[in-house]
């Protein structure tokens, strides 16, 4: 018997009043800062280099400070597969795998009372943002880049891809289940009136 997939819980119009960390992770790694759905900074970096992490993290965690705000850090899973995703390699995939577990490490590491994460697979910030859930990365992440935000420079493959997870995190659902509500307890979504939220 499997189980029923639970649905996400729905998105909103307003941005989020956090501070995201969105990560697109592997051997090659893509960054991206957001502060209420502001794009902030990005760069892309070795996967694998603890200070290179440590120092994104120790940026977000300025921003959040200075504009007293949590920091939700969002972390990309590894594609579920299909057809969609059919000529992954299993290297490729494995180097999402331990690029994550060094940024989580860093993450629990990191001076943060609490630790909110959040993560997503591919197919859930690729369909809100270009209407399909099929790997049609990196040029649809470029072009989306380089659309929302008027780069002039060229922007890396994964760069881009995890600026347009932080586009995505800015008003997600998912987000905004782990913000705190004006009570400190978890879930600000379901504060959001009905008709101020998107599915």
């Amino acid at each position: 018997m499997s189980r029923k997939r639970k649905a996400p819980p729905p998105a909103t119009f307003k941005p989020w009043p956090c501070v995201t960390l969105s990560v697109d992770p592997g051997e090659s790694c893509g960054v991206a800062i957001f502060q209420r759905g502001k794009y902030v900074d990005s760069s892309h970096g070795d996967g694998y280099d603890t200070r290179w992490v440590e120092q994104w993290i120790s940026n977000a965690l300025f921003y959040a400070d200075a504009l007293g705000l949590p920091t939700v850090l969002i972390l990309e899973e590894p594609p579920r597969g299909g057809a969609a995703y059919a000529g992954r390699n299993v290297l490729g995939a494995g180097s999402v795998i331990g690029c994550r577990k060094v940024w989580l490490h860093a993450w629990m590491a990191a001076p943060v009372v609490k630790r909110r994460r959040v993560s997503v697979y591919p197919q859930s910030w690729r369909a809100p943002l270009f209407g399909t859930s099929r790997n049609t990365a990196p040029q649809e992440a470029l072009h989306a880049g380089r659309a929302k935000f008027g780069f002039q420079s060229v922007v890396q493959a994964d760069e881009a891809a995890a600026i347009c997870i932080g586009s995505w995190a800015s008003v997600a659902g998912q987000v905004g289940a782990v913000l705190p509500d004006s009570k400190g307890k978890k879930g600000t979504w379901r504060a959001r009136k009905t008709s101020a939220t998107r599915s």
